[in-house]
């Protein structure tokens, strides 16, 4: 008995991921920006790539993500797609790196565990707000949340 009361709310936190990843326009998100123009242009991660965009001491974003991870989805659909967040990223030429777990990769694998990481979804930023400092967000991610992390001081 137990385990259907818990099942419930499990069942209606599923439904409600389904319906915002499948009604987007009907949901009360931020408004998207016009993503044939203005869209994060996000780079695929490899350990040379990172190491040579690291070396440059500018701001780098890296997204942890997998097609199979709906939390994932949610986040993107939330924050990446948010006309705010684009534009800070422009506006503070961040280099964002996109990296792909939904094989598993072992080179991801290894730099979620140098962040102590063993699962996704995870988000960093390197170099912000200076150089040599790292900024680490956590698994629920909004434009919001985003906008107020990276304002703070």
């Amino acid at each position: 008995m137990f385990k259907k009361i818990l099942a419930i709310p499990m069942f209606l936190t599923v439904a409600w991921l389904a319906w915002i990843l499948l009604h987007p326009g009907q949901t009360p998100l931020p408004k998207a920006a016009n993503t044939t123009i203005d869209r994060i242009d996000w780079r695929p991660y490899s350990s040379e790539h990172l190491a040579s965009l690291l070396k440059q001491k500018q701001p780098v974003f890296i997204k942890f993500t997998a097609a199979w991870c709906v939390t994932c989805q949610v986040n993107e659909t939330l924050t990446f797609y948010d006309s705010r967040v684009i534009q800070w990223f422009k506006q503070h030429q961040v280099r964002a790196v996109v990296a792909d777990w939904t094989d598993h990769n072992p080179a991801i694998t290894q730099l979620l565990a140098r962040h102590k990481r063993h699962s996704i979804p995870f988000y960093v930023m390197y170099h912000y707000p200076k150089p040599d400092r790292t900024l680490s967000f956590g698994e629920l991610l909004t434009a919001k949340i985003f906008l107020n992390m990276v304002h703070s001081p």
